[in-house]
């Protein structure tokens, strides 16, 4: 019993956070084959401004999801430049796939 208690505090504490999920590539390319609707923030971890964008960023977290449009974060440079931000941060917007 202990052990399904000690689970579902974990799965409550996940529904409860209220940040946005970091990913890494995989997960990105996963989830633009698989979400109908997704925003990835790219950003710079160095960046001094990269806390205050992502601050506000969480501020529409749960409204889109709402919509049904789910948003993540990824510091990766490299999909950056793929996708246009040569110099993060960046939003870029997915829609089915």
């Amino acid at each position: 019993m202990r052990d399904n208690q000690v689970v579902l505090n974990w799965i409550l504490e996940q529904k409860m956070d209220e940040t946005i999920e970091f990913i890494e590539r995989d997960t990105l390319n996963e989830y633009i084959t698989t979400k109908d609707f997704l925003a990835v923030i790219f950003y710079k971890e160095e960046d001094p401004d990269t806390p205050r964008i992502l601050r506000h960023m969480e501020l529409i977290d749960d409204e889109a999801s709402e919509y049904g449009i789910h948003i993540v974060k990824m510091s990766d440079r490299l999909m950056a430049k793929k996708y246009g931000y040569r110099d993060p941060p960046g939003i870029t917007y997915f829609r089915k796939g």
